[in-house]
């Protein structure tokens, strides 16, 4: 993963319900984890795709090493942004799932009003 970090705004969901204000065009990239052999995800949803338009997801393994050998467990646990565009002026929510093994353990909805 080698996002450019200039092209784009970081976003975090500290609060459930937060409301973030957002120009047209603008870029917008969201942290997630994910350690798929333990069953532990993050997925997001967007109510109003277009008014904010998911444009790429980049992914890197935070022990890359662990990789090289099939005995070694672990080696599959991610470090990823999402990024977005604010497409269109309007509305949306942005909602983000953490999931362990196929449980929604936590949600964490972001508010966007883009002008």
């Amino acid at each position: 993963m080698k996002p450019d970090e200039k092209e784009s705004r970081r976003v975090e969901c500290q609060r459930d319900g937060e409301v973030v204000n957002l120009s047209k065009g603008e870029v917008i990239s969201v942290e997630f984890f994910r350690h798929e052999s333990v069953g532990e995800n993050t997925e997001f949803a967007i109510s109003n795709g277009s008014v904010l338009k998911h444009l790429r997801t980049e992914t890197e393994y935070i022990n890359p090493e662990k990789m090289k050998y099939p005995e070694w467990t672990g080696g599959d646990a991610e470090k990823g942004l999402w990024f977005f565009e604010a497409a269109e002026t309007g509305k949306t929510t942005l909602s983000i799932n953490k999931i362990l093994r196929g449980i929604i353990e936590s949600k964490c909805d972001i508010k966007f009003v883009v002008e």
